[in-house]
């Protein structure tokens, strides 16, 4: 991301950055975005308090890569400072944790570790948690941490939300932090597009010198003389601010931005792609754990009457449907049972490109195939609507009869590719038919990474209108089924309760279709592997 105050010689920490730095209150608390230099501010924090005062700083992180990162910049800021330290790197005895330790010339000490609460006890110190809502075990870190910090110590949480549960949520909600909702920016928040109006304080002027590796300079008041006095900081234009015991902070990307730092908010929403993860990891806000991936209102708006559930197998591409109009409410007078019995009546023959996605399930999910068809293959990729044409629904099949299902599309010249299930189950059947219809055919492992790059890009075609789906309850249903949680690792999980309905089949199979027809999207690999065909052999389905 850039940065242009990191190349500037003598250019002061951004305004957010100067607040932590210098707010020297024992409890503080900052919910901050992903990428703005929060823990540069926060490391070089660490460093100026023990130069000024001998003692103990423990910094725990989320992993021990990031541990690692955190001394780096302790390093940096040392090095640009001019101050002889001396570095380790041991283990923790009795175990495989790096500890990452470097010791002043006045006798302080700054600890850098990943996050474990057996690792934090017997320490006595300043405690710094990095990242704590992505902290495994974090109630236990907190009570350790906690402990560590009772004899007048001080405690610093950072961190971006992670969803609305874990003690770093609870502790950001006793502070505020939650929901909360920022004023519209102000100029007399001491937000400029050219710099910063305040004039810098000590410890301003000392991270000033980090990027030119020069000695802190004295300010000047009024009159030009010299004075080592602290200078009064910018105000608090969004959140920094007592509440109850904690000090708080809240920092998004778009207000770090209005202070100076340089990113194109726009450009990066765009690329993220994900409007819930931009919400969460650069808005600040706190998603609810289990949210429902896809608004029920929006499977709504993508429903035509030209999206169809069978298609007419034979038939003379002459008797396709007319040529779709823009995506709006039509046949909004229309109630649900009619549009529903429009849908299942309604078949089409095939004239385009089309692509089949296949989810595969056996004895307790259901088997589903469903096919869409390009609108217009001369539209630009990014650019291009699909429109259902058939949904097929097989409920404990054998799984020939699913395989001559399945090769009764394929057989179909219009087919252009299928994408199918190869996990669990699926595996034998994908491999056959990969075997018998070659590149046409695409084995889809189901990972955590694969089922986010296939769930987001049915957000996304919905969210662009894109899609045209039938009028359908069990399909309305399964899409809606969809919950995306965010699991105590930290790791982003897309899944669905399993019902007598099935367990979000219909889902996944138009996930898997459009996949292989989205030709800006991501390539997903096919792994086979002995244990993969063990777990397939199990019937764990």
């Amino acid at each position: 991301m850039a940065n242009s105050r990191r190349s500037k010689p003598g250019l002061p920490l951004y305004p957010y950055q100067l607040r932590w730095v210098e707010d020297d209150s024992r409890y503080k608390i900052a919910c901050k975005a992903r990428q703005i230099g929060f823990s540069f501010a926060a490391t070089f924090r660490v460093v100026h308090r023990r130069r000024r005062i001998p003692g103990l700083t423990i910094w725990l992180s989320a992993s021990e890569r990031q541990a690692l990162e955190a001394m780096e910049y302790v390093r940096q800021h040392l090095r640009a400072l001019g101050v002889i330290a001396r570095f380790q790197d041991t283990f923790i005895e009795g175990t495989l944790v790096r500890q990452q330790q470097v010791r002043l010339g006045n006798g302080s000490r700054i600890i850098a570790l990943p996050a474990n609460p057996d690792t934090v006890r017997g320490f006595a110190g300043d405690i710094v948690l990095d990242e704590f809502a992505f902290h495994r075990d974090d109630e236990a870190i907190w009570r350790a941490a906690f402990a560590t910090a009772t004899r007048g110590y001080q405690i610093e949480i950072i961190s971006t939300p992670n969803g609305a549960r874990g003690k770093y949520y609870e502790l950001a909600r006793a502070a505020g932090l939650v929901g909360y909702t920022p004023p519209a920016a102000r100029e007399d928040c001491g937000e400029t597009q050219q710099g910063f109006p305040h004039a810098p304080s000590t410890v301003a002027a000392e991270a000033a010198s980090l990027t030119a590796g020069l000695k802190p300079r004295p300010t000047k008041t009024a009159t030009g003389r010299p004075t080592t006095k602290p200078a009064a900081s910018s105000p608090l234009p969004e959140r920094a601010a007592m509440h109850g015991i904690w000090s708080s902070h809240w920092v998004s990307l778009a207000h770090s931005r209005a202070e100076g730092f340089v990113v194109d908010v726009e450009a990066l929403r765009a690329a993220i792609s994900d409007e819930d993860a931009w919400q969460q990891e650069y808005c600040c806000r706190f998603l609810t754990e289990a949210a429902h991936f896809i608004p029920p209102e929006m499977v709504v708006a993508a429903e035509h009457p030209n999206a169809t559930l069978r298609v007419a197998l034979g038939k003379p591409a002459a008797t396709t449907s007319l040529p779709l109009p823009a995506i709006s409410g039509t046949s909004a007078s229309l109630s649900a049972s009619q549009r529903s019995a429009i849908s299942a009546e309604r078949e089409t023959a095939l004239a385009g490109h089309c692509f089949l996605g296949v989810d595969i399930g056996r004895r307790r999910d259901l088997t589903v195939l469903w096919l869409i068809e390009v609108e217009s293959r001369a539209a630009p990729a990014d650019a291009r609507r699909y429109v259902t044409r058939s949904v097929q629904t097989l409920e404990r099949q054998p799984f020939a009869q699913q395989r001559r299902a399945i090769e009764a599309l394929l057989a179909l010249p219009q087919i252009a590719r299928c994408a199918i299930d190869a996990s669990g189950l699926g595996l034998m059947l994908a491999e056959e038919l990969q075997a018998r219809w070659g590149a046409r055919v695409e084995p889809v492992t189901f990972t955590a990474a694969v089922k986010e790059d296939l769930a987001v890009r049915v957000k996304r075609m919905l969210e662009e209108r894109r899609l045209l789906l039938p009028y359908d309850p069990v399909i309305r249903a399964s899409l809606g089924a969809v919950k995306r949680c965010v699991t105590p690792a930290g790791n982003v999980r897309f899944d669905a309760d399993r019902t007598d309905a099935g367990h979000a089949d219909h889902f996944w199979a138009l996930a898997l279709a459009l996949s292989t027809a989205d030709d800006s999207g991501s390539a997903t690999e096919f792994i086979s592997t002995h244990s993969a065909r063990a777990f397939a052999q199990s019937n764990a389905y």
